[in-house]
């Protein structure tokens, strides 16, 4: 059936009637001014509930029909009944086309309400899919959106989100809102169904109207943070005991001990385009002042490393720019994060390999060379690289090297490239990276990453790290409580260390403070929460370059290499998370509970002094001996004042008494 088939078969019935009151709609449109909102557009409502009810469609195997509503602010529903389960959940639907224009970088501002009509739960899975890709509004990378259950107290459900690219109706980026619900018999009530475009509403008026600037466990206080402080100090910290010795190897006492962490035993790192790293000082200068990983954006890519991309933003990508920014890297000891050897999607691929498609040999082959040419190259000047990236979505070289049943068929194209990558650099660490595994809540993505890794493991191929992509938006705020959560599922399926390759936060680029303050906040919390777990090993930041009319959206800095609010964030926690402190020796010793990582080391007693570097990453602890060249002007071998009742000096394990 056609969509108008659908809709006249629907409304046929003379259940649809005008004349109903317009007091639901006319009070958010009051709550809109009331916030200081000028300028909005009704996408869904604005005129009665009966009018806007009839606006949707459903399958006419189905029946449907409107009810009054009592004690809530709308009082009109649709209940849809389904007498039997279906095949598929989208069998079953309520859905409307999205009939006014919208811009990247509008705030929509979606709300419903919803509850089983029934004995039990319903189950209803909620989305706006726009054209081409069906990419969901309130998801980030196509990520699908959940089945939820409702019980049958009426439920309110509010969202919002800055929209990530246009739409317009009657084209081919046009959108729809869809509620479907074809998993099981139920009857479902769906009533007060609004959506409205804020457009360029700020922080302060969003959250004036809608209260959700707002995300579980941002309250301070809060019980996740002192748990998050005490992982930290599980997971992230040791003892460093110094030993200092005098010329004639006794305990000097009253020596002074100095520690300084310079590079922690955590990546916190961004992205950079290799031409910036290349060329402009300030880019420089922002990756040596703030971070000790850096992830180099695209150049190391077959397509771009091919030449199919140079140009891009009006730079030169590829080989050239690449390798000068990997000497300025290894120079200034910030490890080197490669991305990716193989994005096995035809748009991610050159435009040579696609025209030996038909011949899976040459395939095998053409990819076989990039790996060699690029680890020949490189070999161990990158610390980590995403040897195959999103293998679940961009599936092309599968479908020709392992067939077309290439998602439940042996994935022995990807143990190949692994087994090429380890024999190219076998001291580099070997990453998968996709999305979906701690954002987005798409199962089958996510059981088919745990799956492949299972795989790779019963074929003796070692996958090092699990790159695990970390898209936000104002619809999609996680909790540092189901990051944990998250991350405990995929340890618990795969046993792989974790790095977190891809945060962004996409606000829509707002810059009231409101705004830049949720930035700041919720990126500290994310970061927070990754360092805590014993899982993971990194935190880098993605889409730093991306702007928008002259605004960066999301990022770690913007396009004048200033840091953003999430930047800031970023630079005050590795600012916390550096131990600096000194201590006088006591028996010749000085204990310090330090985070795990690289560190220099000075002792000092009057004009001698000595330094030394430790590499301080055992939560066990860490103990290195440092000699003076001079006599020790004490040799006590107890804590104790002259008079024997004074305790003094350092306790090793705690830094002072």
């Amino acid at each position: 059936l056609s969509l108008a088939m659908i809709s006249a078969t629907v409304f046929s019935s003379g259940i649809i009637q005008a004349g109903a009151a317009v007091d639901y709609y006319a009070a958010i449109q009051s709550a809109v001014t009331g916030a200081g909102i000028t300028d909005s557009t009704y996408l869904i409502g604005g005129s009665n509930e009966l009018a806007v009810l009839g606006t949707f469609e459903t399958n006419p195997a189905v029946s449907n029909t409107v009810v009054d509503v009592t004690g809530q602010p709308f009082t009109k529903a649709v209940r849809i009944q389904s007498d039997t389960a279906f095949p598929n959940e989208w069998d079953v639907f309520y859905r409307r086309q999205i009939n006014s224009a919208v811009k990247k970088g509008d705030t929509i501002w979606f709300q419903y309400y919803i509850r089983s009509g029934g004995d039990g739960t319903a189950e209803v899975k909620t989305s706006v899919k726009q054209l081409p890709t069906y990419a969901d509004w309130f998801e980030s990378q196509g990520a699908s959106s959940p089945l939820l259950s409702y019980g049958t107290e009426w439920k309110k459900v509010s969202r919002i989100v800055a929209l990530q690219n246009d739409s317009a109706p009657g084209t081919d980026t046009r959108s729809y809102l869809e509620m479907t619900m074809g998993t099981k018999a139920q009857t479902v009530e769906i009533g007060g169904v609004s959506m409205v475009n804020l457009k360029n509403a700020t922080g302060e008026q969003i959250q004036a109207l809608t209260g959700l600037y707002h995300y579980e466990g941002d309250e301070y206080p809060a019980g996740w943070r002192d748990y998050a402080e005490e992982m930290i100090r599980q997971n992230r910290m040791g003892a460093l005991n110094v030993n200092v010795i005098d010329k004639n190897g006794n305990p000097f006492e009253g020596a002074t001990v100095e520690v300084a962490t310079t590079k922690l035993d955590f990546s916190l790192g961004s992205c950079f385009n290799s031409y910036a790293l290349s060329t402009n000082p300030k880019a420089q200068q922002l990756a040596k002042d703030v971070f000790n990983s850096v992830t180099i954006e695209d150049d190391l890519s077959m397509k771009v490393w091919k030449g199919d991309w140079d140009g891009h933003m009006g730079i030169p990508w590829g080989k050239q720019p690449a390798t000068t920014a990997i000497h300025f890297l290894n120079q200034n000891n910030i490890d080197v994060f490669g991305s990716a050897m193989v994005y096995p999607g035809w748009g991610s691929l050159p435009n040579e390999l696609y025209g030996l498609r038909n011949s899976p040999s040459a395939v095998n082959q053409y990819v076989d060379n990039f790996i060699d040419e690029v680890t020949g190259l490189y070999r161990d000047k990158i610390k980590r690289w995403v040897v195959v990236n999103e293998a679940y979505s961009n599936n092309d070289l599968q479908r020709i090297l392992d067939g077309d049943n290439y998602a439940t068929a042996p994935k022995n194209s990807i143990a190949h490239w692994f087994t090429k990558a380890r024999a190219g650099a076998p001291n580099t660490t070997l990453t998968y990276n996709d999305y979906n595994l701690v954002t987005g809540k798409n199962p089958d993505h996510l059981n088919y990453v745990k799956n492949l890794m299972n795989y790779l493991k019963t074929q003796g191929t070692t996958v090092d790290l699990l790159g695990v992509q970390s898209y936000y938006t104002l619809a999609n705020m996680e909790s540092p409580m189901e990051i944990w959560n998250r991350l405990d599922d995929l340890q618990s399926s795969v046993n792989i260390p974790v790095f977190f390759t891809e945060y962004n936060f996409n606000t829509g680029n707002k810059n009231d403070t409101v705004t830049q303050t949720l930035e700041y906040n919720y990126t500290r919390d994310m970061l927070t929460a990754v360092f805590a777990h014993p899982s993971t090993r990194g935190f880098s930041g993605w889409n730093n370059h991306w702007t928008y009319e002259g605004k960066t959206v999301g990022g770690f800095y913007d396009e004048n290499f200033d840091l953003t609010p999430q930047g800031r964030a970023v630079r005050d926690l590795a600012n916390k998370w550096r131990t600096h402190k000194s201590a006088p020796t006591w028996n010749g010793k000085a204990g310090f509970m330090g985070y795990l990582g690289d560190y220099q080391v000075i002792a000092s007693y009057g004009n001698t002094m000595t330094q030394a570097t430790v590499s301080h990453k055992n939560k066990a602890g860490t103990s290195i001996t440092i000699q003076l060249d001079a006599v020790s002007p004490v040799v006590s071998h107890c804590p104790f004042s002259n008079d024997g009742t004074t305790l003094w000096g350092i306790d090793p394990g705690h830094n002072t008494l």
